[in-house]
């Protein structure tokens, strides 16, 4: 009772203890590259020639006193944190090589970005042919390059999906009713090794608005995973059975039954269907990409 008693009385006495007024500034910028086009390497003033000459402090010199009276800056640097002085060379493909020595997974990122094809331009081809790229980038905010998902499994790349947000996810996604954007990594465990080795194997796949794409036998089984089918009624004059199929997943799936229209099973959901005397239930899941114009076929036996 004692205790109890010490505990309620040091309860009351908190709110007379008044807090110190403290003011904390803390400054968020906006993107900020430290590079430059490959095709502008070459100019007077580009970002390659001004480091050169001016060496890395000239790019943010004028913000120096500006950062310096606040407690925290926030940068959205579009760029890689390592050690710049081994990574960095005027050789764009040489800072891929360092990169690459360093154990860096590099993945391209906007293949599809303000271009009107997907054909490699000569930077491009070098560094594919050099084997540089580890993974592509097929999802982009709301933009699905599909094109892209072929050269992923003709260069053996992992795919991923990216939000590349520029202001609050909640105003683009939540509000909106959408999950954001998320790259599936099927990995045996959430250690580092773990998760390097599955991208490293390429079992990943990309989620964006819904939309589901990468390799076929993954979207295949992430789906089998996901939906649990059960036989509910067979007609005994002609075999016909009542089939039903539960989500118990957060993802939806747009489903195409033979000679029917497209329906949606939601996340946490049952829908049904009929399917014929001893035949497999066949269904094609058109939220799932596994190039740019074919959805996975699903043949479950019942």
């Amino acid at each position: 009772m004692r205790k109890i008693t010490c505990l309620l009385l040091l309860l009351c006495l908190l709110p007379s203890f008044a807090l110190a007024d403290k003011t904390i500034t803390l400054t968020f910028t906006g993107d900020i590259t430290l590079g430059g086009e490959d095709y502008l390497r070459t100019a007077e003033d580009s970002f390659f020639a001004v480091y050169e000459c001016e060496g890395a402090g000239y790019f943010l010199k004028n913000f120096a006193d500006f950062f310096a009276e606040d407690d925290l800056t926030v940068v959205n640097l579009e760029g890689v944190l390592t050690d710049n002085n081994a990574l960095y060379d005027t050789d764009a493909l040489q800072s891929l090589r360092n990169a690459k020595a360093q154990g860096a997974l590099v993945m391209h990122n906007h293949p599809g970005w303000r271009r009107k094809s997907l054909e490699h331009p000569e930077f491009e081809v070098k560094a594919y042919g050099e084997g540089l790229i580890d993974g592509i980038e097929i999802m982009n905010g709301a933009e699905f390059y599909p094109k892209a998902i072929a050269r992923a499994h003709a260069r053996k790349l992992f795919v991923s999906a990216n939000t590349d947000i520029h202001d609050a996810t909640a105003e683009t996604y939540r509000l909106q009713g959408h999950s954001r954007n998320m790259t599936l990594i099927f990995a045996r465990n959430n250690s580092l090794e773990a998760l390097r080795e599955a991208l490293e194997a390429r079992r990943t796949l990309a989620y964006s608005f819904g939309t589901i794409a990468g390799d076929e036998q993954l979207l295949k089984d992430l789906f089998t995973a996901s939906v649990r089918t059960k036989v509910l009624h067979t007609d005994p004059s002609n075999g016909r059975r009542t089939v039903s199929l539960t989500n118990s997943s957060s993802v939806e799936y747009v489903l195409r039954f033979p000679g029917q229209n497209p329906v949606v099973l939601k996340p946490f959901s049952t829908l049904m269907t009929t399917v014929g005397r001893d035949k497999p239930l066949d269904v094609t899941v058109e939220n799932m990409w596994y190039s740019e114009k074919d959805h996975p076929r699903i043949e479950i036996n019942l």
